[in-house]
């Protein structure tokens, strides 16, 4: 697996002790432990289940919960939480998330209020949306 990652070094490879930053891209290390900070409505589930056979040896079952024991979350739906409490109970060697721009994200947001069957359910006889 390569991504492109942002590390900050030194000419001699040392960690920096400025700003500035070099960007290259380096393989990630499958047997290390990987979580990802779920951001709602960002893609994340879509990144989860993407992330699923690339860290278990291309199996695609999308029937089965995650399977590999150093990817958290290991599901891509269910409970969020903030970065302090995900570093303090799951401690990891990467750390990733997906971000959009506010007005997609927000976007995403309200046509999912406005069209999912379980939100339409909620709102039934509101003003919203």
């Amino acid at each position: 697996i390569k991504f492109l990652t942002t590390t900050s070094t030194t000419e001699n490879n040392h960690p920096a002790t400025t700003t500035l930053a070099r960007k290259y891209a380096t393989n990630l290390d499958p047997n290390k432990r990987f979580s990802f900070m779920h951001i709602s409505k960002c893609a994340g589930s879509s990144w989860i289940m993407e992330m699923d056979p690339l860290l278990n040896g291309g199996n695609t079952n999308k029937n089965v919960s995650l399977r590999n024991p150093n990817f958290y979350p290991h599901r891509p739906s269910g409970l969020e939480h903030g970065l302090a409490y995900q570093r303090s109970k799951y401690v990891a060697h990467y750390l990733m998330t997906s971000f959009r721009s506010p007005r997609h994200h927000l976007w995403s947001l309200f046509t999912e209020c406005k069209y999912d069957p379980w939100f339409l359910t909620q709102t039934n006889g509101t003003d919203f949306p």
